[in-house]
């Protein structure tokens, strides 16, 4: 039987180790969507010289969440991070008190601004070839074409059909599919259906660029019609239920803040990754992906990140690296 260790020195010399080698996709995948100077232009505050840019402290917490460290109090850790730092492109990370009256800088002008980059981001990433199925709103001109549409029979008493219109303020007309079902004997339970309905039917409307027949649109929505997930994954992989401060719109810029690293790594796996991921936890994409140990070193004049040998995951690494460096989203603006 081997020994173990028999004698060991301990050294504290090694200034570019991170325990996030990962996490260079993910900074990678910003700088393809110049999040960092939309992110400068959204923020603009008043500073004083020495002080952080507020791009680089929303970055450093949208990293940090991602990593998985949901409270201010743990990112301590990332003083000492060489690699990681390398990543934000800073010299030392903010300390608690730094980021916490950063948050609280944060007036409502400026967190709205957020808001908004946060949603022109989403519409970019919603134009890259990606299929979808939203729900309509119940506008009386989708109402009144849905319940004239051409309905096919389903063996199991329910119908659907599809049409096309342009409601106001639409640029072109989008694909619409109905789904109505006879309406419960029981009045009840025909009660506690929140669709539009008539004297018949209650009706499911969707608005989609799929090119499958109604049925199948339906069925594919129908697993997401449900947010039960996702609220998990907000409340145990991110600190959605984690209030940092006292101050309560400074809360709300850090409630902004985690919405915004759930929609990144979601980006991230929707165009980066294999279909296989397209589901996958937060927390499978850390344990897969960015939390894995790391080297940063500079030879011939460039960065290498030295990665394990026996890297489990590293044809998929490679592949998402790749499809990183190719990802045409977002303006330079």
């Amino acid at each position: 039987m081997r020994k173990g260790l028999q004698t060991l020195r301990v050294s504290f010399d090694e200034p570019r180790l991170t325990h996030f080698g990962g996490l260079v996709l993910i900074q990678r995948f910003c700088q393809r969507l110049h999040l960092r100077r939309r992110l400068q232009r959204s923020l603009a505050l008043p500073q004083r010289r020495g002080d952080y840019l507020p791009a680089d402290l929303i970055l450093a917490l949208l990293f940090a969440v991602i990593a998985g460290l949901c409270r201010l109090n743990k990112t301590d850790v990332l003083q000492y991070n060489g690699a990681f730092l390398s990543l934000l492109g800073l010299s030392q990370f903010p300390d608690q008190p730094t980021l916490r009256r950063f948050l609280k800088r944060l007036s409502s002008t400026t967190i709205r601004r957020w808001v908004r980059l946060h949603d022109q981001l989403r519409r970019e990433a919603e134009t890259q070839s990606l299929g979808y199925v939203i729900v309509a709103r119940e506008y009386r001109g989708i109402k009144q074409r849905a319940q004239a549409a051409r309905f096919q029979k389903l063996r199991h008493g329910w119908e659907v059909a599809e049409f096309h219109y342009t409601p106001t303020h639409w640029k072109k007309p989008h694909r619409f599919v109905v789904v109505r079902r006879p309406l419960p004997a029981d009045p009840v339970e025909a009660k506690q259906l929140t669709l539009f309905r008539d004297r018949r039917y209650a009706y499911h409307v969707l608005v989609t660029n799929l090119e499958l027949t109604p049925w199948r649109v339906w069925r594919f929505y129908c697993p997401r019609a449900t947010i039960q997930k996702d609220i998990r994954e907000l409340l145990y992989d991110l600190p959605l239920g984690k209030i940092p401060t006292d101050d309560w719109l400074a809360n709300v810029a850090f409630f902004q803040l985690v919405l915004f690293a759930y929609d990144l790594a979601h980006w991230f796996k929707r165009l980066c990754l294999p279909p296989a991921y397209l589901h996958a936890t937060l927390e499978t994409l850390r344990t897969d992906l960015l939390v894995v140990p790391a080297r940063l070193v500079r030879r011939g004049g460039r960065n290498v990140l030295h990665l394990p040998r026996d890297y489990h995951h590293r044809a998929l690494f490679e592949a998402a690296l790749r499809n990183v460096s190719q990802l045409r989203l977002g303006r330079k603006t």
